[in-house]
């Protein structure tokens, strides 16, 4: 099984209430949807997003992260084994330093296709699960309020 094609995608997504952090408040989520098509027909599914407008002073936005997705790394995948996440992620960052939201991308969709080909869920590929259930945090008026 070899990956045969990947397609990036740009997309948008209203919060139902924006996001805020020390710096700006965001009223949208704009994230980097990448699908990883295996020769056997397999998908596989990442995702990248830009929660802050800050991130472009580090160089990243998310067309950044669509660009360097579709003329370097998506291009060097192709034709690979998508079980070999080691292998792959090594070479990726042989091949261009640094764009770690992009490489998230391509991560995220190899980790699902490998959950997928062997039939477990990702957590099992990574250690096991630590727990059922988690408390998740979000910046809101600079308090950490638990969801």
């Amino acid at each position: 099984m070899l990956i045969a094609k990947a397609e990036v995608f740009l997309t948008e997504v209203p919060y139902k209430n924006p996001y805020q952090i020390a710096t700006n408040i965001t009223a949208k989520g704009r994230h980097v949807v990448l699908k990883l098509t295996t020769d056997t027909g397999l998908i596989g599914w990442g995702e990248s997003g830009i929660i802050s407008r800050g991130y472009p002073a580090q160089g990243d936005t998310p067309e950044t992260v669509l660009a360097v997705l579709e003329a370097y790394l998506c291009p060097a995948i192709i034709g690979k084994n998508p079980c070999l996440f080691e292998v792959i992620m090594s070479d990726l960052d042989l091949l261009i330093k640094g764009h770690q939201f992009a490489k998230c991308a391509i991560a995220h969709a190899l980790l699902d296709l490998a959950g997928k080909v062997y039939g477990v869920p990702i957590c099992n590929l990574l250690g096991g699960a630590y727990a059922l259930s988690y408390k998740v945090s979000r910046s809101y008026r600079g308090l950490a309020m638990s969801d």
